[in-house]
């Protein structure tokens, strides 16, 4: 992909921002990993919808990323705002301040909520990523806490 000075600044800013929201005074790897994710699923959402009348539909649809610059691929947020919107219901629903993981998971499969075919290892990769943003906690016991 070609990158303009333009769109370099965009990076900048948004990892900036991403830096500013976890109350940090410096950029670190993980700002700039998420801001390029950002820029690359806004360019892909773009193409998509410039090519398909019903792209919308498919915008909020998971999609893979490929970065580059390490070689890995990303499941997009798509998926792991899925899971965090239903461990967010599920608490909710039963007004719990803090739920173990694995409780939280056999509620997601035994709701509406199982048509998300959630395993483990996707509720905690899900579970990691929102820990680094430190928008929840899960202590050493497994448990869950929205921050």
């Amino acid at each position: 992909m070609y990158i303009t000075p333009r769109t370099l600044l965009g990076i900048i800013r948004l990892a900036q921002a991403m830096s500013k929201l976890a109350f940090r005074d410096t950029v670190n790897q993980d700002d700039v990993d998420e801001a390029l994710k950002l820029m690359d699923f806004s360019i892909q959402t773009l193409r998509t919808m410039k090519n398909d009348k019903g792209a919308n539909e498919r915008a909020s649809k998971s999609y893979v990323f490929h970065n580059t610059y390490i070689g890995k691929e990303h499941v997009t947020n798509d998926k792991m705002s899925d899971v965090m919107k239903a461990v967010k219901e599920v608490m909710t629903y039963n007004n719990a301040p803090s739920m173990n993981v694995n409780e939280i998971l056999k509620k997601i499969k035994s709701t509406h909520l199982a048509s998300l075919k959630l395993e483990k290892p996707d509720l905690m990769e899900a579970l990691n990523y929102y820990k680094k943003l430190q928008i929840i906690y899960v202590d050493e016991d497994d448990n869950v806490i929205f921050l």
